[in-house]
């Protein structure tokens, strides 16, 4: 994975459709009956980043039109190789988004807010469920806001904090090192740190850090404050999410796209773009492998979507679910879901597995709050950076949560799935290479043997591979850590 401080997401949508049989494995046009370019070979039509070109097609069955990247057959992707959708210069699939997008349990643009206390935790459900011996600290925090808040945090992992101080309620304990542009406080019984603190203001009452605190020339640190060594320099933070216009995924854009670039009209066909339009879908779907459009979801009954394969569904407009919500994946399946407006649920929710969550993430590009229930069974990855999200009741999170501000009624506990961290291990590279992702950041399996790792992975033996080299965990990009001289994920 790219070790970069923060990861802007420009989209430039650069596939286009082509149209041949169903054998063929190629995208349709969307369900509307679109025409192609005219062309009796299999040619594009001129959609977004598409020539009018004839294309060209090999012997696999890929189809390119010289230079731009290959229009993925459908067969290659059921197979799970390649893109689901080319977004980026550099030519990310999906799964390389969601493994950029989700690398804290919790991303915040502005606010977190908890009404008792929050637990963060990680594991890897490659190695299997939660629970035991799989369970580690990668359970990290990134605010973009400053964090102020009564409740116990109890992390096993960091917390970046880069818009301001740092008061947690008592007895807190953070695991890894703490970041925060400003002053930090505790008032009442006490903080643990388990790593280094770095802290660009004042230090006030009883923190406990096992290692290094830094802080300014000019700060105050109280006496009641213990550390292995007090070193006075200046500090740095970098926002920890990328929240910004230019960083934030484009998925008006995506979602347009799909609308010429689908597996509606393939056999069977299960849907149309209109299925939910008026309100009187299904209240049920099972989605084989493919990539589907529909230009809004209105379902007044209700709505379960099951993924049967390696799935995508986009939603080019709001997603509203008068009723429960249940989204299912069968064992091997995935799926990424894209709304390009309002997600509502005025129910129970269910996203994906709790034994599985790398496998399901949803993007919503709308503003308006996402609520969820007291009975919502959270396993996948949420992305909603424009967007509040709210619990009303305590909650279980098994994945990743990034939205623009968070706020917990009362007890929230999160688990992050490292498996998120090698979402993109299919995709192709952008000159057609296979991606060679490596080990997994939880020490899974090598894809295939001998092959280069991301920087940051450990080898086996315990050497690290040539991660970008440190003296203190500053020097590193969230979340990473400086680990015997190299910038690493740790654990």
């Amino acid at each position: 994975m790219t070790n970069i401080k923060t990861l802007p997401i420009t989209l430039f949508v650069a596939l286009a459709a082509c149209s041949v049989d169903p054998n063929g494995g190629e995208l349709s046009s969307s369900d509307g009956g679109l025409p192609s370019d005219g062309s009796s070979s299999g040619g594009r039509d001129a959609g977004p980043g598409g020539s009018g070109s004839d294309a060209a097609v090999d012997g696999d069955g890929s189809v390119h039109d010289g230079g731009d990247p290959l229009e993925q057959p459908r067969s290659e992707f059921c197979d799970g190789m390649g893109s689901v959708v080319v977004v980026g210069a550099g030519g990310e699939c999906a799964g390389e988004v969601a493994e950029e997008t989700f690398r804290f349990a919790l991303c915040a643009c502005e606010t977190v807010r908890i009404g008792a206390n929050l637990s963060l935790d990680a594991f890897d459900s490659t190695l299997g469920p939660y629970g035991g011996a799989n369970v580690v600290d990668d359970g990290s925090l990134g605010l973009n806001g400053a964090l102020a808040v009564e409740g116990k945090i109890e992390a096993r992992g960091s917390a970046f904090v880069h818009g301001g101080g740092f008061s947690v309620g008592p007895e807190s304990a953070i695991t890894g090192t703490v970041y925060a542009n400003g002053d930090a406080r505790q008032e009442r019984a006490r903080t643990t740190i388990g790593r280094n603190a770095f802290f660009n203001g004042d230090v006030s009452g009883r923190f406990v850090v096992d290692g290094a605190l830094q802080v300014p020339a000019s700060a105050t640190v109280s006496a009641e404050v213990s550390a292995q060594s007090v070193v006075r320099a200046p500090v740095m933070t970098v926002p920890p999410c990328a929240c910004d216009a230019a960083q934030v995924l484009d998925i008006a854009s995506l979602t347009a796209w799909a609308e010429t670039h689908n597996d509606n009209d393939f056999e069977p066909r299960v849907l149309t773009s209109t299925t939910w339009a008026d309100g009187d879908g299904p209240s049920a779907i099972t989605l084989p492998c493919g990539r589907y459009y529909v230009s809004r979801i209105l379902a007044r009954n209700g709505l379960s979507i099951r993924a049967e394969g390696r799935v995508v569904l986009f939603v080019d407009g709001d997603m509203t679910i008068d009723g429960p919500l249940a989204i299912d994946i069968a064992p091997g399946a995935e799926l990424d879901l894209f709304v390009r407006g309002d997600l509502s649920v005025s129910a129970s929710a269910r996203f994906g597995s709790a034994a599985t969550p790398a496998k399901t993430r949803t993007y919503v590009g709308g503003e308006d709050t996402i609520a969820l229930s007291a009975s919502t069974v959270f396993g996948g990855n949420l992305y909603a950076p424009r967007a509040a999200v709210q619990f009303s009741a305590s909650a279980e999170l098994f994945g990743a949560l990034f939205a623009r501000a968070v706020d917990f009624a009362a007890s929230a506990d999160i688990h992050f799935d490292r498996a998120i961290r090698s979402a993109g291990d299919d995709c192709d590279e952008p000159d057609g290479g296979i991606r060679d992702a490596g080990p997994s950041d939880g020490g899974g399996p090598a894809t295939d043997a001998g092959a280069a790792m991301d920087a940051g992975a450990a080898m086996d033996g315990g050497v690290r591979d040539g991660g970008p080299e440190c003296e203190t965990d500053l020097d590193c990009p969230a979340p990473q850590l400086c680990i015997m001289g190299r910038c690493d994920n740790g654990v």
